[in-house]
């Protein structure tokens, strides 16, 4: 024997039929309003003119960023040639070297020559090549430690190096900034 379910009921609201055909006959508007023509039939509101303009402001940053990359891609003496040929003055044969010449600006990498360090003297082959080539430079960065454009790390408690930071990275430069402070601290001590 089955067991019965119980009675259930349906009932239908006039309401409900009449928000269908409301939202049918909206639908149907914004349907005709979907096609796009050159001619705007109903002008933008405030905020759909702010959208397009960030759109655009968007797209030409992307632009932008796409013809810096593409100079940086095609190198210096790609640009020099394009500005001689927009009518500007020639460049020397001295400023190409100097184009040429200039070192990547990709900037200082600390932690390479801590990685090179902690392999040890073995270099790969390819690396190895380069150097003997003069291609590549051996570590060619140092720490002037008398720049008076740091002489407040040496003078100031401000600017103290705590060596047992996790942070703090053993390197040559590092090296010879705790070397001087030492120095100066030992040649300011009173002797007694």
């Amino acid at each position: 024997a089955k067991p019965e379910l119980g009675d259930m009921e349906a009932t239908f609201s006039t309401e409900a039929t009449r928000l269908e055909e409301e939202l049918v006959e909206r639908a149907k508007t914004k349907g005709k309003k979907g096609v796009h023509t050159l001619d705007a039939a109903e002008p933008k509101s405030v905020w759909e003119q702010y959208l397009q303009k960030k759109k655009d402001k968007r797209r030409e940053r992307r632009k932008q960023a796409k013809d810096e990359r593409k100079a940086m891609r095609d190198g210096p003496a790609k640009e020099a040639a394009d500005e001689a040929e927009d009518g500007e003055d020639a460049p020397d044969a001295e400023d190409l070297e100097l184009l040429v010449g200039e070192e990547d600006d990709r900037g200082f990498n600390a932690r390479g020559s801590q990685r090179a360090a902690h392999r040890g003297p073995k270099m790969s082959k390819k690396r190895k090549r380069a150097l003997e080539a003069g291609e590549l430079e051996a570590d060619s960065f140092r720490v002037d430690t008398a720049d008076p454009r740091i002489a407040a790390v040496f003078s100031s408690a401000d600017f103290e190096i705590d060596p047992t930071n996790p942070e703090f990275r053993r390197t040559e430069g590092m090296g010879a900034m705790l070397q001087k402070k030492r120095q100066r601290k030992v040649r300011a001590e009173p002797r007694a």
